[in-house]
């Protein structure tokens, strides 16, 4: 958030002399594109509503903090913040020792509930963050059986996207904790190229006319929807048999 304030001339930024650097060369219209804990990042900036912030591409991204370390109250791993700040922290571990002791309390490896600590790193619906401030378009990916970033990071997050009447777009693969540029390559980067052209370049073309949504359907077989989840899917009840297989017939 900072770093597009500076790019909108709204906050100062210093060379190594200690002089102060202006983005001079800067519209100020920004994007962000990340993977993981990148794309993470990304989905968090969007919730600030900062101005300037045009567009994101958050791939395989967490919406939501404490549904990675939990879920209804079961813990997936302990102490996971703290180890995380040291994990991604530059700084030399003594000078941010005491901010993650705090982090360590506060995560509440107790009980696993969800307290005011998880509200603060929750960006669907948070005491800081919230889906609602959303003013940036976004383009998401996201893979179905991806076992580190779940899907429901995905779904909440666009579900909330959508009442907001957000612009946007995804595409939905049936890979795991995967990045597009390593497969569908040479269709994501034209696709990628014509996003960013759009909205960040005000360039006319066909990318908000496509159908919003891509889906891997089996290995390497790709379909496009209107939309996701699609306009005509219905709820479908699916019952055990005495052979261990699933049907609709009770």
């Amino acid at each position: 958030k900072a770093v597009v304030d500076w790019l909108n001339g709204r906050a100062k930024a210093y060379g190594p002399d200690g002089s102060a650097v202006k983005a001079s060369w800067s519209t100020g219209r920004t994007g962000m594109i990340g993977k993981s804990y990148d794309g993470t990042i990304a989905n968090g900036v969007a919730a600030t509503g900062v101005k300037g912030l045009e567009t994101i591409v958050p791939i395989s991204a967490i919406s939501s903090w404490y549904d990675y370390a939990r879920m209804n109250g079961v813990k997936y791993v302990s102490d996971y913040q703290a180890w995380l700040a040291d994990y991604v922290d530059t700084d030399p571990p003594e000078k941010c020792a005491a901010v993650r002791a705090e982090m360590d309390e506060l995560e509440d490896d107790a009980t696993g509930n969800y307290n005011a600590y998880w509200a603060e790193a929750d960006y669907r619906d948070g005491s800081v963050f919230d889906v609602g401030n959303v003013k940036a378009s976004v383009f998401a990916f996201h893979g179905a059986n991806d076992l580190n970033v779940k899907t429901n990071h995905f779904s909440l997050w666009w579900k909330g996207l959508a009442a907001k009447g957000v612009t946007r777009k995804v595409w939905i693969s049936q890979r795991g904790h995967v990045d597009p540029f390593d497969h569908r390559r040479e269709y994501w980067i034209e696709t990628l190229h014509k996003w960013f052209d759009h909205e960040l370049h005000k360039i006319r073309n066909d990318v908000l006319r496509q159908p919003r949504a891509d889906i891997e359907v089996a290995p390497d077989q790709w379909i496009t929807q209107r939309d996701w989840p699609s306009p005509g899917a219905r709820n479908l009840t699916l019952r055990p048999a005495a052979d261990g297989s699933l049907g609709t017939r009770p």
